[in-house]
């Protein structure tokens, strides 16, 4: 497999990456612009991350993708310095307190309707327990 075809490998999956990226994008709904670019600028980290990566793997035996390398690296470096501009550390880190706060907002409800759901049985029993020794006391009561 020669370079060019490893070039143009990376190059097809470039471009199904870019389209996942894009049908991502838009399944994302109830996001900020800041939100979506930075959950965007994320994948695409990453993303090139395994390509360098893949990459520098192949390079070892033979030095032929010295450039490639460069430009991808510098790609991830711009999206890197845009990440961090963006503050999109911090976006992203709010994002996941607040559904993990949803998340345990929504599991403390349905656990408090458990518990009231509980009592108010146990007090139902109680309630006729209580009435049934009542009514018996008033039948002693009245055959005496």
């Amino acid at each position: 497999m020669g370079w060019l075809d490893i070039i143009r490998d990376m190059q097809k999956q470039k471009e199904i990456a870019k389209t996942n990226l894009e049908k991502s994008s838009r399944t994302q709904k109830g996001l900020t612009g800041d939100e979506s670019i930075c959950i965007n600028n994320d994948t695409e980290i990453r993303r090139f991350d395994v390509l360098i990566s893949d990459i520098t793997k192949r390079n070892i035996k033979a030095n032929r993708y010295g450039s490639v390398i460069n430009d991808y690296t510098n790609r991830r470096t711009a999206l890197k310095k845009d990440f961090i501009n963006r503050d999109c550390a911090d976006v992203l880190e709010k994002k996941k307190l607040l559904e993990s706060a949803n998340v345990l907002g929504t599991n403390f409800s349905r656990s408090e309707d458990d518990i009231l759901e509980k009592s108010r049985k146990e007090q139902n029993k109680l309630y006729a327990l209580g009435g049934g020794i009542l009514l018996l006391g008033l039948i002693l009561i009245v055959r005496k």
